[in-house]
This record gives structure tokens, C-alpha cells and sequence, in this order.
């Protein structure tokens, strides 16, 4: 996920961001949704080997449309340096002044090394303060969103309508990231993390309906909405990175992003069971309901989350002239343009 969420900048122009992360991310559930059913399907007919082997060669496949991309793009870094060195050298021979390799100015980047890499990364992450300020929101929503829908879940459709409903339910989340990725995609919101981060606060409408052993209709729309409500957070976090961290730094910063998202699944799939067996599978949930509006009230008391406005262009590698935006999370003036140079 790093590597390919700082790729989308690099291949669309900077005015169809938005649109190339909603089309990303609808193209990642429409496949989540159809390899789910495929996959049944095979395991069915023909067995789960037959399965894992197909699953195998899908990885191979995309393992070599990376590589290609990857080649691409560094044949058309290859060919931009290669031009800005023979500028550079047609000026120098104009002025008087001979070009030094190694001088001020020469890429240091084949001499990094993994930890100054790590080190590099953190700096940028944390030197913006709407950025950890969400992956910290994150953090709990995602475990409570875990532990309530992924082990909680179950346990209530097996308690009242059973799984093959509870299949339906997940399906209906599915649909709603689908039909939120068509809405996002049109949206001109300047304003686009504000907005995706009060929306996780829908988040809490599964939780809500499981914790009240609702029915499954009023299940089906709350599961629904929230689906609709993480396309928009989703494109806008992604937008909101691609167009204010540095090019050369964007991997990095997501690689925290996604540890520090992903690394709540497991602690509130382990933490779910205990504390059902303790307090109660509802009152669990309630608690979990309460702790993503908490987090997502806190997260919007930042004035950079509030503020940060997308629509200008790519941020440039950085050490190179600002392309208009914001950079390290500061928003601009009101009055400054959106394509500032």
C-alpha cells in the first residue's frame, strides 16, 4: 500500500488526483468484492488448492505490472535528469563555471541506507501535526471497528438472524464504498480532510445497530452509509498526503501511516472477546461507539485538520519550488490562490 498510494501522484496530473484515488479505490473493492465471490465459488467446485494456486498467479501478475511501472518510471526520471544536467551544463558553459560531480546539489539518495531512511520518514511524519493527529484516530477506530465488526459481529448474527445474512450485511458495506467512491470522485470540496474526518464518526452507526440487536434492514443501511462515509475519508487522506508531503518523502510518510492503522487490527480483534465475556457483548459496543466520536471530536479540535485545503497541485520533491499548497501541513492564506507559484 506505501508504494502504490505514492505511485497516483507520479502517473496523473496533479488536477485529477482526486478522481484517480476514488477510481484506485473503487477498482480495490470491486475486486475485493468479486475475488470474495470467485473464490467461494472455486473453493466449491474445485477445491481451495485450486484456489490458492490461481491466487498465486494474481500475485505474480501484479508483482510484474509493478515491475513495468516501476521501469517506466525510472527511465522518465533517467530522461528529466538527463535534460536538467545538459541545462545545467549549456548554462555553466555560458557563464564561465564548470560543473563539479558530487557538488552542492548532487543526489545523495543512493548512499541512504534503511534506518536513515526510517529516520527521514519519521521526521516527515510526525513534523505535521494533522497527520499523526489522524493516524492516531485511526488507531482506535480502526480497533474498535475490528473487535466490533469482525469478532462481535458474528457473534450477534449467530445469536439473531444467523451468518448468511451477516454476509449480506458485509456486502452491503462493500456497495457503499462503491457508490461512496462515485460520489467523492465529483466532489470540489477544498476542504476534503475536514470533511472525511467528521465523517468517521459513522463509523459508530454498525456498532449502534449491533449493540441494540437491530434488525437486519436497519443493519443493511447503517453498514451502507458507512461504507460510503470511508470512501470519503479514504480520498481525502490520500489527496490530502499526495498534494502537501514531498514526492520523495510520500512512501515513507505512508509506510507510518499504515503501521500505525493497521497495527490496531489485531490489539481490538484480541482485545473484542475478553471484554464481551467481562462487561457484556452491548455494553462493549456502546463503549466502542463512544470511543470513535471521542477520537473523531478530538481529531477535528486540530486547526490544521480543519484548515488543510487540497485542490492545488503535487507537492515537488522536496528541496524544490513549492507548486502551489500547502507544505507540512500549514493551510495557506484565504486569500492565496490555489495555483500559486
Amino acid at each position: 500500500m506505501p508504494a502504490s498510494a505514492a505511485l497516483i501522484p507520479r502517473t496523473v496530473p496533479a488536477g485529477e488526483l482526486r478522481g484517480a484515488n476514488a477510481l484506485s479505490r473503487m477498482g480495490v473493492n470491486a475486486g475485493m468484492i468479486a475475488g470474495t465471490s470467485f473464490g467461494g465459488l472455486l473453493a466449491a467446485l474445485a477445491g481451495p488448492g485450486w484456489g490458492m494456486v490461481l491466487n498465486g498467479v494474481a500475485f505474480l501478475g501484479a508483482a510484474l505490472a509493478y515491475g513495468a511501472a516501476g521501469r517506466a518510471l525510472a527511465r522518465r526520471r533517467a530522461a528529466a535528469a538527463a535534460a536538467a544536467a545538459e541545462e545545467d551544463s549549456v548554462e555553466a558553459t555560458a557563464s564561465g563555471a564548470t560543473a563539479v560531480e558530487g557538488g552542492p546539489g548532487a543526489s545523495d539518495g543512493a548512499a541512504e541506507g534503511p534506518w536513515h531512511a526510517l529516520r527521514e520518514g519519521w521526521r516527515e511524519f510526525v513534523s505535521r501535526t494533522w497527520v499523526w493527529v489522524v493516524v492516531a484516530q485511526f488507531f482506535v477506530v480502526n480497533a474498535v471497528s475490528a473487535g466490533g465488526i469482525q469478532v462481535l459481529g458474528p457473534t450477534v448474527a449467530d445469536a439473531t438472524f444467523g451468518r448468511t445474512l451477516w454476509g449480506f450485511v458485509l456486502a452491503a458495506q462493500m456497495a457503499g464504498a462503491l457508490v461512496g467512491g462515485l460520489l467523492v470522485a465529483r466532489s470540489r470540496s477544498r476542504h476534503a480532510l475536514r470533511i472525511g474526518v467528521a465523517v468517521v464518526a459513522l463509523d459508530a452507526l454498525p456498532l449502534a445497530a449491533l449493540a441494540q440487536s437491530a434488525d437486519v434492514a436497519v443493519l443493511l443501511v447503517a453498514m451502507f452509509v458507512n461504507g460510503v462515509a470511508i470512501e470519503q475519508f479514504g480520498v481525502a487522506w490520500d489527496l490530502s498526503l499526495q498534494e502537501n508531503v514531498p514526492q520523495d518523502k510520500l512512501a515513507r510518510v505512508y509506510s507510518y501511516d499504515a503501521l500505525g492503522s493497521t497495527l490496531a487490527l489485531p490489539l481490538g480483534e484480541m482485545a473484542a472477546g475478553p471484554l464481551a465475556e467481562h462487561y457484556g457483548v452491548r455494553p462493549t459496543l456502546l463503549c466502542g461507539v463512544a470511543l470513535v466520536a471521542l477520537v473523531t471530536a478530538g481529531a477535528l479540535c486540530s486547526r490544521q485538520v480543519r484548515d488543510l485545503t487540497t485542490g492545488g497541485a503535487v507537492a515537488p520533491v522536496d528541496g524544490g519550488p513549492a507548486a502551489g499548497g500547502p507544505r507540512g501541513g500549514r493551510p495557506p492564506d484565504a486569500a492565496e490562490p490555489l495555483d500559486a507559484p
